[in-house]
């Protein structure tokens, strides 16, 4: 599996988690990817881009990417996600982590001082297996698909910038104050983030078990355009593949 770097950073800004532990004698430092069990292929292609760490159970349906040793960290960790910024307020927690381990105290101050956003296709596409979810209604016999992608207010900057790029979606607040990205138009996903989602060469940037859903959904986008869901025959290939949708969610749980 071919990782990219932006990929990587996109998905720890979703899944990853820069852990501090500290206790009367020791501080200890671990950095972790957490991802559904499907996935593990995804961790170890990880594993391998990064050449240090362990890969684990990390509960019943769930599996973990860890880094614990010091010298990992300080060589290989910390220097990728400097070169490579995480975008979300995750990167407050990497500067932390980072003074934790080095005792550069002014590594927060300097790095959030100069933080400016910088996402590309690579990145939305990490963010997208990690935070993003394909789904489809049915309203009134009509096929309505969804890219949902959930926040907390902190990350409004974020989203705004993710809409800009994409250059379509909307953002609504729940009543809790939690953040919606949602993009819903099929000529949207067709012209603005299907082509986000692959290469030139035609291939499919997302590496988890999020790439099956998409292909299905992204066969149910091109039906809706063709107005095949008009059509008997249409709707039911529309249903089955909303079906075959399911099935994989099934399956983990």
């Amino acid at each position: 599996m071919d990782i990219k770097s932006n990929w990587i950073t996109g998905f720890v800004d979703g899944d990853g988690c820069f852990f501090i532990h500290e206790t009367a004698s020791i501080i200890r430092h671990r950095f972790i990817i957490s991802q559904d069990k499907r996935s593990v292929d995804t961790l170890y292609a990880i594993k391998d881009k990064f050449k240090c760490g362990s890969v684990h159970k990390a509960g019943k349906n769930m599996m973990a990417f860890e880094v614990s040793s010091k010298k990992s960290l300080e060589t290989i960790i910390i220097p990728f996600f400097t070169k490579y910024p995480l975008q979300t307020e995750k990167r407050k927690d990497f500067y932390k982590f980072v003074e934790s381990i080095t005792d550069c105290n002014d590594f927060y101050d300097k790095q959030n001082e100069n933080f400016t956003f910088s996402i590309s296709d690579e990145w939305i596409a990490g963010f997208i297996d990690a935070e993003g979810c394909f789904y489809v209604s049915i309203v009134n016999n009509y096929p309505r698909p969804q890219l949902l992608i959930g926040a907390p207010e902190s990350e409004r900057a974020l989203l705004f910038c993710l809409q800009n790029y994409l250059g379509c979606g909307t953002i609504r607040v729940r009543k809790d104050k939690f953040l919606i990205f949602q993009v819903s138009s099929s000529r949207d996903f067709i012209t603005k983030v299907f082509p986000k989602l692959y290469t030139k060469t035609g291939r499919n940037l997302l590496k988890t078990i999020k790439r099956v859903f998409f292909q299905k959904f992204r066969k149910i986008v091109l039906l809706i355009e063709k107005k095949q869901h008009l059509t008997v025959l249409g709707m039911e290939k529309i249903l089955k593949l909303k079906l075959d949708m399911n099935k994989v969610v099934t399956l983990v749980n």
